[in-house]
């Protein structure tokens, strides 16, 4: 029973079971077609940074579409300004967009 306490702290819903899933599915997958795609000779292809860098881009977008889907753009404005640690506190980082503005 303690097993399912722990469970449902982890996955409140079951949309959050379902992404955590796909998510895990998605990564192992990335391996399995990555190494399949390997020539006889160990090669590759394609450019394999390039994969990784649109692959990670991908990633950044659906990520952000997830998250605009219940929040709104000044509350992730808010959030990395609060989380963020390398943002000197003058910058404006929505440059410039009147909705968004951050001060000190």
């Amino acid at each position: 029973m303690e097993v399912l306490n722990k469970c449902s702290d982890l996955f409140p819903t079951k949309t959050s079971f379902i992404i955590f899933i796909l998510y895990m599915a998605l990564f192992i997958n990335q391996g399995i077609v990555v190494t399949a795609s390997q020539r006889a000779d160990s090669s590759y292809g394609y450019n394999t940074v390039t994969v990784v860098l649109l692959t990670e881009a991908t990633k950044l977008v659906v990520s952000l579409l997830a998250y605009l889907k219940w929040h709104s753009f000044s509350s992730l404005c808010l959030a990395v300004r609060i989380h963020a640690k390398d943002i000197p506190p003058h910058v404006d980082i929505c440059n410039q967009q009147q909705q968004c503005r951050l001060h000190k």
